[in-house]
């Protein structure tokens, strides 16, 4: 009698964007899979190593448990694949959703992708520098309100780099509170879709941010970096722009 065949549900995490900063065992995974489930803001170039075998299921948001019992009907054994942007497990729902495919049955695993924040250094930007930021404090701005002026607030006391996801929405909220410290002038980067051909990087000011972001019509999920540092970065043509492989 032939045994039930395990079922694995994996999140992986695709990087920031480009597919050449995929991890290897990333793009081998991808390239065996047999379903997958993918982030909307997924590039083609990063949806090209899937197989055409595979099914592909574009989802949005996070997943609920009614959601992961539709996933378990239409698997039908198969291997998931769960693609997801930049590093995943920076939010505390994607532990909750593998927990929630355990509860199913699933053995979950996890192989995590480069966030956008180590690939500032791409841009000649470090996020910590001797004489110029000794830490960074890492915040997502999701959690607007008291929580983000909290957080901000214990920066705005020390030299730390600040990084900030989705921040764009809260550009204003940000800029006020370095106002009302004085420091409305301290340099800050905004960088999307990182090292593919819809990259928009600008480098501004705190105080400058709002007007920063609209001009350059920088989306939800653009992510701020706040600091002296930011001052060293410039702009970098990657080789791949030039060949037409992005």
């Amino acid at each position: 009698m032939a045994k039930n065949r395990t079922k694995f549900w994996t999140l992986l995490g695709s990087g920031p964007g480009n597919p050449e900063f995929l991890t290897l065992k990333a793009a081998r995974i991808l390239n065996s899979a047999e379903i997958v489930l993918f982030d909307e803001g997924i590039s083609a170039s990063i949806l090209d190593f899937i197989p055409d075998s595979c099914e592909k299921v574009g989802t949005q948001g996070n997943f609920s448990r009614n959601s992961i019992r539709e996933v378990e009907k239409i698997s039908k054994n198969r291997q998931v694949i769960r693609l997801k942007s930049g590093e995943p497990f920076l939010l505390e729902s994607e532990r909750v959703e593998l927990a929630l495919a355990r509860e199913f049955g699933f053995e979950t695993t996890y192989l995590p992708g480069i966030t956008t924040m180590q690939a500032m250094g791409c841009y000649h930007i470090p996020l910590t520098h001797r004489g110029l930021s000794e830490g960074i404090l890492t915040i997502r701005a999701g959690s607007a309100g008291t929580a983000l002026q909290t957080e901000l607030a214990l920066a705005l006391q020390t030299n730390s780099t600040v990084v900030i996801y989705q921040a764009v929405p809260y550009v204003e909220e940000i800029a006020k509170l370095y106002r009302f410290f004085g420091k409305e002038n301290t340099p800050a980067a905004v960088i999307q879709n990182f090292f593919t051909a819809r990259e928009k990087l600008v480098f501004t000011t705190v105080g400058e941010l709002a007007g920063t972001t609209r001009q350059h019509r920088l989306g939800a999920q653009g992510l701020v970096v706040i600091g002296e540092v930011t001052r060293l970065g410039k702009r970098v043509v990657p080789e791949s722009f030039q060949s037409g492989n992005v």
